[in-house]
């Protein structure tokens, strides 16, 4: 009798740790498929940071891949006031902008911003001034999905939130 007893109570201890299982499959589902999206995050934040590196590097051309058909005008108003000075700036230095994804904010399914911490980028001040290096720089930058696909949308050049101390 005490066997029996005693292998009653481990089938139902057994079938206690089967429901307890059970439960926290149920808990853990709605969390799994909700709506903290890692894969919209990391192609949003792979699309700022292809972007970033072309733009920083000022190839404007492979940046445009990636931007919004409205932000292009942009690029190109960067491309237009780019002078032989700062191309040989870019030329003499021996390691390009350096771009690093720090943080991806997904505001909905359609909309993220990106902040982008940026190392030995040519900074174009002003119109007719001379460009310069910065060691530093951070930038947000929003992005749609369109079709499918992230695209950063520039509404001006981008700016740095850091100032650097160059």
């Amino acid at each position: 009798m005490r066997k029996e007893k005693f292998l009653y109570f481990c089938r139902v201890f057994e079938i206690f740790n089967v429901m307890k299982l059970y439960f926290y499959l149920l808990l853990a589902i709605p969390f799994l498929v909700s709506g903290c999206d890692m894969t919209g995050s990391g192609e949003a934040g792979s699309t700022a940071g292809r972007w970033a590196e072309a733009y920083f590097n000022c190839d404007f051309e492979e940046a445009r891949e990636y931007t919004t058909a409205e932000g292009c005008k942009w690029l190109q108003y960067a491309a237009s006031n780019m002078t032989e000075g700062d191309v040989e700036l870019l030329n003499a230095q021996p390691e390009d902008a350096e771009v690093t994804v720090t943080d991806v904010y997904e505001g909905n399914d359609s909309m993220a911003t990106a902040r982008i911490h940026v190392s030995r980028w040519l900074a174009m001040d002003s119109v007719g001034q001379a460009s310069s290096l910065k060691e530093d720089g951070i930038f947000s930058v929003d992005l749609v999905k369109r079709n499918g696909r992230w695209q950063v949308r520039m509404a001006g050049l981008p700016q740095s939130e850091k100032q650097s101390r160059d």
